[in-house]
Protein backbone atom coordinates (compact mmCIF):
# COMPACT_ATOMS: atom_id res chain seq x y z
CA UNK A 1 0.00 0.00 0.00
CA UNK A 2 1.09 3.52 -0.33
CA UNK A 3 1.70 6.36 2.03
CA UNK A 4 -1.85 7.89 3.33
CA UNK A 5 -2.52 11.15 2.11
CA UNK A 6 -0.17 13.98 4.00
CA UNK A 7 -2.48 15.48 6.82
CA UNK A 8 -2.63 18.92 8.19
CA UNK A 9 -4.43 20.69 11.28
CA UNK A 10 -7.90 23.00 10.36
CA UNK A 11 -8.92 26.13 12.27
CA UNK A 12 -11.52 26.02 15.14
CA UNK A 13 -13.87 27.62 12.59
CA UNK A 14 -13.69 24.52 10.39
CA UNK A 15 -14.51 22.43 13.17
CA UNK A 16 -11.23 21.65 14.73
CA UNK A 17 -10.89 18.38 13.06
CA UNK A 18 -8.19 17.08 10.83
CA UNK A 19 -9.20 16.68 7.49
CA UNK A 20 -6.84 14.85 5.26
CA UNK A 21 -5.60 16.56 1.71
CA UNK A 22 -3.46 15.16 -0.69
CA UNK A 23 -2.13 18.87 -1.45
CA UNK A 24 0.63 20.50 0.16
CA UNK A 25 -0.03 24.06 2.03
CA UNK A 26 0.70 26.47 -0.75
CA UNK A 27 2.24 28.39 2.14
CA UNK A 28 4.88 25.86 2.37
CA UNK A 29 5.44 25.33 -0.95
CA UNK A 30 9.93 25.65 -1.80
CA UNK A 31 8.69 28.24 -4.63
CA UNK A 32 12.69 27.60 -5.66
CA UNK A 33 13.05 24.28 -6.31
CA UNK A 34 13.42 23.44 -10.01
CA UNK A 35 10.71 21.84 -12.04
CA UNK A 36 10.83 17.55 -11.27
CA UNK A 37 12.49 16.38 -14.59
CA UNK A 38 10.79 13.78 -16.90
CA UNK A 39 12.21 9.99 -15.93
CA UNK A 40 13.91 9.63 -19.79
CA UNK A 41 15.40 13.28 -18.96
CA UNK A 42 17.26 12.97 -16.09
CA UNK A 43 18.95 10.03 -18.06
CA UNK A 44 19.88 12.13 -20.60
CA UNK A 45 21.22 14.71 -17.96
CA UNK A 46 22.91 11.94 -16.04
CA UNK A 47 25.78 10.64 -18.84
CA UNK A 48 27.46 14.10 -19.65
CA UNK A 49 27.75 14.80 -15.26
CA UNK A 50 28.78 11.38 -15.02
CA UNK A 51 30.98 11.80 -17.97
CA UNK A 52 32.54 15.50 -16.15
CA UNK A 53 32.95 13.94 -12.73
CA UNK A 54 34.83 11.45 -14.20
CA UNK A 55 37.17 13.91 -16.11
CA UNK A 56 37.53 15.93 -13.26
CA UNK A 57 38.76 12.62 -11.21
CA UNK A 58 40.76 11.79 -14.19
CA UNK A 59 42.55 15.49 -14.08
CA UNK A 60 43.45 15.15 -10.31
CA UNK A 61 45.14 11.53 -10.82
CA UNK A 62 48.40 13.02 -12.33
CA UNK A 63 48.20 15.95 -9.43
CA UNK A 64 48.08 13.78 -6.82
CA UNK A 65 50.69 11.04 -8.65
CA UNK A 66 53.41 13.92 -8.47
CA UNK A 67 52.47 14.79 -5.40
CA UNK A 68 53.21 11.61 -4.20
CA UNK A 69 56.59 11.74 -5.90
CA UNK A 70 57.43 14.88 -4.48
CA UNK A 71 56.69 14.03 -0.81
CA UNK A 72 59.01 11.10 -1.47
CA UNK A 73 61.53 13.35 -2.96
CA UNK A 74 61.46 15.92 -0.34
CA UNK A 75 62.21 12.78 2.61
CA UNK A 76 65.15 11.49 0.67
CA UNK A 77 66.69 14.47 0.82
CA UNK A 78 69.96 14.68 3.59
CA UNK A 79 69.13 18.01 4.85
CA UNK A 80 66.26 20.56 4.40
CA UNK A 81 65.96 22.80 1.59
CA UNK A 82 66.38 26.83 2.10
CA UNK A 83 63.61 28.32 -0.18
CA UNK A 84 60.45 26.73 -1.84
CA UNK A 85 61.31 23.08 -1.90
CA UNK A 86 58.25 22.34 -4.85
CA UNK A 87 60.29 25.43 -6.94
CA UNK A 88 63.57 23.39 -6.09
CA UNK A 89 61.94 19.87 -7.07
CA UNK A 90 63.23 18.79 -11.08
CA UNK A 91 59.33 17.97 -11.54
CA UNK A 92 58.24 21.19 -10.62
CA UNK A 93 57.26 22.47 -14.05
CA UNK A 94 55.48 18.29 -14.43
CA UNK A 95 53.25 19.91 -11.44
CA UNK A 96 52.14 23.01 -12.18
CA UNK A 97 51.03 22.37 -15.67
CA UNK A 98 49.15 19.43 -14.31
CA UNK A 99 47.73 21.49 -11.43
CA UNK A 100 46.38 24.09 -13.93
CA UNK A 101 44.93 21.68 -16.41
CA UNK A 102 43.46 19.87 -13.36
CA UNK A 103 42.11 23.49 -12.38
CA UNK A 104 40.57 24.10 -15.82
CA UNK A 105 38.45 20.67 -16.05
CA UNK A 106 37.32 21.05 -12.02
CA UNK A 107 36.23 24.61 -12.94
CA UNK A 108 34.19 23.45 -16.02
CA UNK A 109 32.46 20.77 -13.79
CA UNK A 110 31.53 23.33 -11.19
CA UNK A 111 30.07 25.59 -13.56
CA UNK A 112 27.54 22.70 -14.53
CA UNK A 113 26.75 21.68 -11.42
CA UNK A 114 26.46 24.64 -10.08
CA UNK A 115 23.90 25.61 -13.27
CA UNK A 116 22.04 22.35 -12.56
CA UNK A 117 21.59 22.56 -8.81
CA UNK A 118 19.57 26.08 -9.49
CA UNK A 119 17.84 24.90 -12.76
CA UNK A 120 17.77 21.14 -12.98
CA UNK A 121 19.47 21.75 -16.39
CA UNK A 122 22.99 21.23 -17.47
CA UNK A 123 22.23 24.91 -19.51
CA UNK A 124 20.87 28.03 -19.29
CA UNK A 125 19.09 30.23 -21.79
CA UNK A 126 21.55 32.41 -23.28
CA UNK A 127 24.55 30.96 -22.26
CA UNK A 128 25.80 29.29 -25.87
CA UNK A 129 27.81 26.62 -26.23
CA UNK A 130 29.07 24.26 -23.27
CA UNK A 131 32.03 22.45 -23.86
CA UNK A 132 31.72 19.02 -22.54
CA UNK A 133 34.84 17.03 -23.96
CA UNK A 134 36.69 16.61 -27.29
CA UNK A 135 38.52 14.07 -29.40
CA UNK A 136 40.95 14.71 -31.71
CA UNK A 137 40.00 12.75 -35.32
CA UNK A 138 43.42 13.77 -37.34
CA UNK A 139 46.23 15.12 -36.18
CA UNK A 140 47.73 16.07 -39.47
CA UNK A 141 51.03 18.45 -40.88
CA UNK A 142 48.80 21.25 -41.06
CA UNK A 143 45.35 20.60 -38.93
CA UNK A 144 43.75 18.87 -36.32
CA UNK A 145 40.08 17.78 -36.75
CA UNK A 146 38.33 17.65 -33.29
CA UNK A 147 35.09 16.51 -32.30
CA UNK A 148 33.40 17.76 -29.25
CA UNK A 149 30.65 16.99 -27.58
CA UNK A 150 28.52 19.85 -26.49
CA UNK A 151 25.46 21.48 -24.87
CA UNK A 152 23.38 23.06 -27.62
CA UNK A 153 22.58 26.86 -27.35
CA UNK A 154 18.78 24.99 -27.38
CA UNK A 155 20.07 22.88 -24.12
CA UNK A 156 20.08 19.40 -25.94
CA UNK A 157 23.37 17.27 -26.17
CA UNK A 158 25.40 17.06 -29.55
CA UNK A 159 28.18 17.00 -31.36
CA UNK A 160 30.65 19.62 -32.98
CA UNK A 161 33.50 18.99 -35.41
CA UNK A 162 36.05 21.48 -36.15
CA UNK A 163 39.26 21.64 -37.12
CA UNK A 164 42.38 23.74 -35.36
CA UNK A 165 44.79 25.36 -37.81
CA UNK A 166 47.80 28.26 -37.49
CA UNK A 167 46.70 32.20 -37.29
CA UNK A 168 46.97 33.83 -40.50
CA UNK A 169 48.13 37.35 -42.01
CA UNK A 170 47.84 38.84 -45.81
CA UNK A 171 49.62 42.24 -46.54
CA UNK A 172 47.89 44.98 -48.88
CA UNK A 173 51.15 45.79 -50.68
CA UNK A 174 51.05 48.87 -52.74
CA UNK A 175 53.73 49.80 -55.09
CA UNK A 176 54.28 53.71 -55.91
CA UNK A 177 52.54 53.40 -58.84
CA UNK A 178 49.17 52.45 -56.26
CA UNK A 179 49.29 49.14 -57.90
CA UNK A 180 48.52 46.04 -55.38
CA UNK A 181 50.19 43.29 -55.47
CA UNK A 182 48.24 39.86 -55.93
CA UNK A 183 49.59 36.22 -56.07
CA UNK A 184 48.20 33.83 -58.56
CA UNK A 185 48.37 30.46 -57.37
CA UNK A 186 47.31 26.88 -58.06
CA UNK A 187 45.14 25.65 -54.92
CA UNK A 188 44.24 22.12 -55.02
CA UNK A 189 40.73 22.36 -54.16
CA UNK A 190 39.65 25.37 -55.82
CA UNK A 191 42.29 25.62 -58.99
CA UNK A 192 44.32 28.66 -59.76
CA UNK A 193 43.32 32.12 -57.97
CA UNK A 194 44.45 35.14 -57.14
CA UNK A 195 45.13 35.89 -53.53
CA UNK A 196 46.93 38.52 -51.53
CA UNK A 197 49.87 37.04 -50.45
CA UNK A 198 50.31 35.77 -47.01
CA UNK A 199 50.42 32.73 -45.22
CA UNK A 200 50.71 31.24 -41.45
CA UNK A 201 51.79 32.49 -38.67
CA UNK A 202 54.60 29.95 -36.95
CA UNK A 203 54.29 29.31 -33.12
CA UNK A 204 55.27 31.85 -31.35
CA UNK A 205 55.99 34.34 -34.05
CA UNK A 206 54.54 37.97 -34.44
CA UNK A 207 51.90 38.65 -36.72
CA UNK A 208 54.04 41.65 -38.11
CA UNK A 209 57.01 39.41 -38.70
CA UNK A 210 54.90 36.95 -40.66
CA UNK A 211 53.48 39.31 -42.81
CA UNK A 212 56.37 40.96 -43.80
CA UNK A 213 57.95 37.29 -44.09
CA UNK A 214 55.38 35.54 -46.36
CA UNK A 215 54.81 38.69 -48.46
CA UNK A 216 58.78 38.75 -49.55
CA UNK A 217 58.75 34.97 -49.72
CA UNK A 218 56.09 34.86 -52.21
CA UNK A 219 56.36 37.95 -54.02
CA UNK A 220 60.03 39.01 -53.70
CA UNK A 221 58.81 42.41 -51.85
CA UNK A 222 59.88 42.93 -48.08
CA UNK A 223 56.60 45.40 -46.27
CA UNK A 224 59.07 47.82 -43.95
CA UNK A 225 56.15 49.35 -42.33
CA UNK A 226 52.87 47.88 -41.36
CA UNK A 227 49.56 49.04 -40.36
CA UNK A 228 46.96 46.42 -38.97
CA UNK A 229 43.32 46.99 -41.49
CA UNK A 230 41.65 44.44 -39.30
CA UNK A 231 41.88 41.02 -37.62
CA UNK A 232 38.71 38.83 -38.40
CA UNK A 233 37.89 35.41 -38.29
CA UNK A 234 37.87 33.39 -42.25
CA UNK A 235 35.98 30.78 -41.18
CA UNK A 236 33.54 31.23 -37.98
CA UNK A 237 31.72 27.75 -37.94
CA UNK A 238 35.07 25.77 -39.01
CA UNK A 239 37.89 27.34 -36.99
CA UNK A 240 38.79 29.56 -34.52
CA UNK A 241 41.71 30.69 -36.46
CA UNK A 242 42.14 34.36 -36.98
CA UNK A 243 43.88 36.25 -40.00
CA UNK A 244 45.46 39.64 -39.71
CA UNK A 245 45.24 41.87 -42.91
CA UNK A 246 47.75 44.77 -42.74
CA UNK A 247 48.57 47.44 -45.76
CA UNK A 248 51.91 48.41 -46.76
CA UNK A 249 52.78 51.21 -48.64
CA UNK A 250 56.97 51.18 -48.13
CA UNK A 251 58.21 48.07 -49.81
CA UNK A 252 61.56 47.29 -50.20
CA UNK A 253 63.67 44.98 -52.39
CA UNK A 254 63.50 41.39 -51.27
CA UNK A 255 63.94 37.62 -52.45
CA UNK A 256 61.22 35.05 -53.53
CA UNK A 257 61.86 31.94 -51.59
CA UNK A 258 58.61 29.84 -51.90
CA UNK A 259 57.43 26.44 -50.63
CA UNK A 260 57.60 23.49 -53.61
CA UNK A 261 53.76 23.84 -53.59
CA UNK A 262 54.11 27.66 -54.78
CA UNK A 263 56.73 26.57 -57.74
CA UNK A 264 53.99 27.96 -60.34
CA UNK A 265 52.94 30.91 -58.50
CA UNK A 266 52.62 34.21 -60.23
CA UNK A 267 52.32 37.92 -58.89
CA UNK A 268 50.96 40.32 -60.58
CA UNK A 269 50.48 44.43 -59.99
CA UNK A 270 46.94 45.50 -60.76
CA UNK A 271 45.68 49.01 -60.44
CA UNK A 272 42.64 49.37 -57.54
CA UNK A 273 39.87 48.57 -59.65
CA UNK A 274 41.72 45.58 -61.37
CA UNK A 275 41.72 44.35 -58.61
CA UNK A 276 38.78 44.95 -56.80
CA UNK A 277 36.87 43.58 -60.32
CA UNK A 278 39.10 40.65 -60.01
CA UNK A 279 37.69 39.63 -56.71
CA UNK A 280 34.38 40.29 -57.75
CA UNK A 281 34.69 37.58 -60.47
CA UNK A 282 36.13 35.44 -58.60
Amino acid sequence: MGRPPRSRYLAPEHGGQVRRSAEPDPRHRCTNRPAPLPHRRRETLSLPLAQQIIQGREALAPVLRLREQLEEWKHAQPQPLAGDEELAWPGSPALTSAQQEAGRRLRQLADLLGTYARTGQLHEPGQGWVRLGTDVLHDGRFLRLHRDQVIQPDGELGTYDHVSVRDGARVVAVDPAGRIALVEDACYLQGRMLLLPGGSIASGEDPEDAARRECEEETGWRPYNLRLLTAFHPMTAVTAATTCLYLSTDLEQGQTQRDPTEADMIVKWLPLAEAVRSVEDG
